[in-house]
């Protein structure tokens, strides 16, 4: 139920144990390793008389079958079901049948057990809602479909219900389902922000410009600080040809959200619409480095809660990624933490946690955390490179350019290596090799503005004048607000 690409591409409707959204930045996909948390065992439920869905009178059931424990192929804990005695159980509790769930996490499979044992104790909204939660977690689109169904009929008054059947609708391509749930939502509570940007992404897919702009509009209303809403406007007026409103949104947008694909993108679009072909190449460019997808997710609470109903450790992981978009470092340490204690060798947890310390300025503990992941997998490169970012936050210059300076060799591809090794050696006095490896840096990313302004400082320590004044003016093509690269470029006119 994560957030749609900006191409508006529909998901097929189809299970899966894994998270459904591609993690878009390094960081994340160094977190995208298979772990798991649970107990050695699973509780048996106890036998309870259940109310089935109406009917007013009483069945004595059975307990839910446990799930059975396994271990995957690295020796993790799991646990799988025996489906045919999981469909024969939903049978006859009148519930809905899921698919093979497959090998599972532990911690799912305890979670789906508690959460039948729930329905089993009380068959209301809230029990059976959970279980659509459960599913949805896990891809399993029809199942939770039914159990929301049932959930609403159960409390016709409740939000939640409705709003997750529109968004599983929007996310399989169903869009006049999607309306229809979302729309039924409204009428239960009408101030929930993601809401009405999903009902204008759905209007803005089916070429209803007028609906697209209202739902648009009531988004910037309720969120005006957040960038979602005025690239909808933006996305508005382009498909207008109102070239000039949509560059006042996008622009917005950009403000509010400089780390936001799609304002760049359309901005971009914009631009290249009324010729200004190569403001808008800076700004593909500026896109292109962006992390792309889960522009809903990031921003519904709900979306979020739903996620987090497994319990799994790929749901943490989950978790600390949108963190790390929140910039939340408190919080992330907090989830690291639960991760390591179940994974105390995940080197690249390790170096990630490690990176959260360095955010704080927490420099020992960074160091701490890094020797960690050494004793574990030593000369990573990714270990180096956060260490020599630590180096570098402490004004250890040589020792960031010496550790900076073996990570580029093991990683030669990374901006970041070749940003940390050439700006150490800057500050060391260094101009030519703070210039080799600035340059290579841009040759990576040429749209990183500070490092366009460090390489013209570079290029003037070198007395290489006309050189600087281009690399300034680059850095604010990329960064108005940079204030000192525009002070040098005042200093550098002819």
């Amino acid at each position: 139920m994560g957030a749609r690409k900006s191409s508006g591409n529909k998901r097929k409707n189809k299970r899966l144990t894994t998270p459904r959204e591609p993690w878009a930045t390094p960081l994340n996909g160094l977190l995208s390793l298979i772990i798991v948390l649970g107990s050695a065992y699973l509780f048996m439920p106890e036998s309870k008389t259940i109310e089935p869905d109406g009917a007013d009178t009483t069945t004595q059931l059975p307990p839910f079958p446990a799930a059975i424990p396994a271990k995957s192929d690295d020796g993790a804990d799991m646990a799988r079901f025996d489906d045919e005695r999981v469909a024969a159980w939903c049978r006859s509790a009148d519930l809905p049948v899921p698919p093979a769930l497959g090998m599972l996490d532990k911690s799912v499979a305890e979670n789906l057990n508690g959460a039948y044992r729930a329905v089993i104790q009380r068959r209301n909204d809230q029990t059976l809602g959970k279980l659509g939660m459960l599913y949805e977690a896990l891809d399993c689109h029809e199942t939770a479909v039914s159990y929301f169904q049932r959930a609403g009929k159960r409390n016709p008054r409740e939000f939640n219900w409705p709003y997750y059947l529109g968004c599983i609708h929007q996310l399989v391509g169903e869009d006049d389902l999607a309306r229809q749930a979302l729309l039924a939502a409204e009428e239960r509570k009408a101030d929930y922000p993601v809401l009405h940007a999903r009902l204008g992404q759905i209007a803005l897919e089916n070429g209803d410009w007028n609906e697209a702009e209202r739902r648009f509009s009531r988004y910037v209303n309720l969120q005006p600080d957040d960038s979602l809403g005025y690239v909808g406007l933006g996305r508005v007026a382009l498909a207008r040809k109102d070239y000039g409103a949509a560059r006042q949104q996008l622009q917005t947008a950009v403000a509010k959200g400089p780390g936001d694909f799609q304002a760049h993108f359309y901005l971009a679009e914009t631009l290249a619409a009324t010729g200004d072909k190569s403001s808008a190449q800076v700004l593909y460019d500026k896109a292109a480095s962006l992390p792309q997808g889960k522009w809903f997710f990031l921003r519904d609470p709900l979306d979020q809660a739903l996620h987090q109903t497994t319990g799994s450790l790929q749901s943490l992981i989950t978790r600390f990624e949108q963190l790390n978009s929140a910039g939340r470092y408190s919080e992330m340490e907090d989830i690291a933490g639960k991760i390591l204690r179940q994974r105390p060798r995940d080197t690249m947890m390790w170096t990630n946690l490690a990176n959260v310390y360095l955010k704080q300025k927490r420099f020992d503990e960074a160091h701490d955390a890094l020797d960690k992941a050494e004793a574990v997998q030593p000369g990573l490169a990714q270990t180096l490179l956060v260490r020599a970012a630590v180096f570098l936050g402490q004004s250890r210059w040589q020792e960031a350019s010496d550790v900076a300076s073996r990570a580029c060799k093991l990683r030669s591809a990374s901006a970041e290596a070749h940003t940390i090794h050439g700006r150490a050696e800057f500050m060391l006095r260094n101009f030519p090799e703070a210039e080799a490896a600035l340059a290579r840096a841009l040759q990576l990313n040429g749209n990183d503005a500070g490092n366009h302004y460090i390489y013209g400082e570079v290029l003037l320590g070198l007395d290489r004048r006309d050189d600087a004044r281009q690399a300034f003016r680059k850095a604010v093509e990329r960064n108005p607000n940079l204030v000192q690269a525009k002070q040098r470029l005042d200093e550098l006119r002819p």
